[in-house]
């Protein structure tokens, strides 16, 4: 993806209040010797300064994202190092040192996601826009005792923003001309009672993109976002702490970004000298768009789209027992999307294929957190995943696809049975469940 558009776009303030990253006048400076201040972050499920963990991790705060107008999880991989996140036809692949799951949509990423302890393992989930972030912490290398057994390559934590024992809100809004991209976003916070606390956010963005389609005469990738989330925190007791979260989002796309290019003619047969898309004009007479076969802003594809929706609600119990935390995290998470692909990525037709999936998912988790002692800490904890998943995709030819005359050539009248056919495949998966101690860390202090 060319980011010189968003890199460089201009932006525009529209309105802030009270802004979500003023530092506190009465809150301690950082280090005046080494100018860093100090980044507290849960890699190893309690709150320790980064200096102090005994992991790879980069973090990237909630004041960069917005700096920095990162506005999805693929953004931050040109501030991480190691990290890799692309969009490709049929899914999305994520990548840490190297490794990741690649595009089989049967399994789940390898560079798992959680979102306030909550896993997202379907990669559609990934695709998701940043709605009030804390901070991304991204932990490289295996991650299967605190995190999951899925968790092989490393662990994307995203920790969103809770509510304020003070009143808070900001309303921001940018535009960047080149790819008529609008984004407004805004937060209120603060207490409902003295031992009440809530805060609700919202998302807008509506982009027209920065390539140009030369079928469609429209820029991609066009996208139209929108996310709300509300959080309420309760204090039951002095040592108990309840938190409740909802959040809802729809994140639909039209087009993609990606161009081919062809640099080299064919060396030899029926079609030496031409290149693969003065083949497909002069031989099969398709649209002169496929002639455009440099990396110069411009593409060609037709029908493409993506309409996604998901859903999360989750309950958090935070109890203090002593210097001990006992923590509880139950949740259900609903993700719906359908999808459909030009994937010869031309402008030619030839096929196209959809997908369309909805999944449901219900987890529970608990963790028994030690304060840390001076030879020894240790975590205890239990996991329970229920899931539901109904997946199908299909491959569609047109009546117009010049695959039809191509096998009319090698067997007479049998291109014509493909025409305006579709082949679709479904998949159910009812009642997986996996249960695991999977959080069960004893670490030695030398």
């Amino acid at each position: 993806m060319d980011r010189k558009y968003l890199l460089f776009g201009s932006a525009l303030a529209a309105f802030t209040a009270t802004p979500a990253f003023a530092q506190d006048a009465n809150a301690p400076q950082s280090d005046a010797t080494s100018g860093l201040q100090d980044i507290v972050v849960t890699a190893q499920a309690r709150n320790q300064s980064l200096k102090d963990v005994p992991v790879s991790v980069s973090v990237v705060d909630g004041a960069t994202l917005q700096d920095k107008n990162l506005l999805r999880l693929d953004d931050i991989q040109f501030y991480v190092p190691n990290f890799k996140m692309t969009e490709v036809g049929i899914t999305t692949s994520i990548f840490i040192r190297g490794i990741g799951s690649g595009e089989n949509q049967g399994f789940e990423q390898s560079v798992g996601l959680y979102i306030d302890g909550v896993h997202y393992g379907r990669a559609k989930q990934t695709q998701a826009p940043f709605l009030d972030i804390d901070r991304v912490e991204v932990l490289r290398g295996p991650q299967s005792i605190l995190f999951g057994k899925n968790s092989v390559a490393g662990a994307l934590s995203i920790t969103t923003a809770k509510p304020t024992r003070s009143f808070k809100a900001s309303v921001v809004s940018s535009y960047e001309f080149n790819a008529n991209d609008f984004v407004t976003e805004g937060y209120v916070s603060g207490p409902i009672t003295d031992h009440v606390r809530a805060r609700l956010a919202m998302r807008y963005r509506d982009a027209q993109g920065f390539e140009f389609n030369l079928r469609t005469g429209k820029k991609n990738p066009q996208r139209d976002e929108f996310a709300v989330r509300g959080t309420v925190e309760v204090d039951l007791t002095d040592n108990l702490t309840a938190t409740a979260k909802a959040e809802m989002s729809r994140f639909d796309r039209t087009g993609r970004t990606g161009q081919t290019f062809v640099s080299d003619p064919i060396a030899v047969g029926p079609f030496a000298g031409l290149t693969y898309g003065q083949v497909l004009y002069n031989v099969f007479g398709q649209d002169a768009s496929v002639l455009d076969e440099k990396r110069d802003g411009r593409r060609a594809a037709t029908g493409e789209f993506s309409n996604n929706k998901m859903q999360t609600y989750s309950l958090g119990l935070d109890w203090k027992i002593g210097d001990y935390t006992l923590k509880s995290t139950s949740a259900f998470t609903r993700l719906k999307y359908n999808d459909n692909c030009d994937c010869d990525f031309i402008g030619a037709d030839i096929f196209s294929a959809g997908f369309r999936e909805k999944f449901d998912q219900t987890s529970q988790e608990i963790r028994l957190i030690s304060p840390e002692f001076d030879s020894f800490d240790f975590i205890l904890g239990g996991y329970y995943e229920h899931t539901k998943q109904d997946y199908g995709d299909q491959i569609v030819v047109p009546g117009n696809s010049l695959l039809i005359p191509a096998i009319n050539a090698q067997a007479p009248g049998f291109g014509n049975l493909l025409a305006n056919t579709q082949a679709a495949r479904t998949a159910r998966v009812k009642g997986g469940c996996a249960v695991s101690l999977r959080a069960g860390e004893l670490a030695f202090h030398a």
